[in-house]
């Protein structure tokens, strides 16, 4: 074999085992610091929920599908 061929497959396969440990330690790291947070963190407080159930108006529904409609038809969409 082509010794520059050879010389360019020992490299290749040398980054290649660099970044395929490097992306092990990388997961192992990453497993080991959320198993370390849901040890630690708990479950703390809950977020708080806001209330989703807002009542639209007619005129805020008319001018929401006229806006829509405006911008469908500047886009020629519409």
């Amino acid at each position: 074999m082509n010794p520059l061929i050879a010389s360019g497959l020992e490299l290749m396969m040398i980054g290649m085992g660099t970044v395929f440990v490097f992306l092990m330690f990388l997961v192992l790291g990453t497993g080991i610091m959320s198993s370390l947070i849901n040890k630690y963190a708990g479950e703390g407080t809950p977020y708080a929920t806001a209330d989703t159930t807002h009542v639209i108006d007619d005129e805020l529904r008319q001018v929401i599908v006229e806006a829509v409609r405006l911008h469908r038809r500047r886009g020629g969409i519409d």
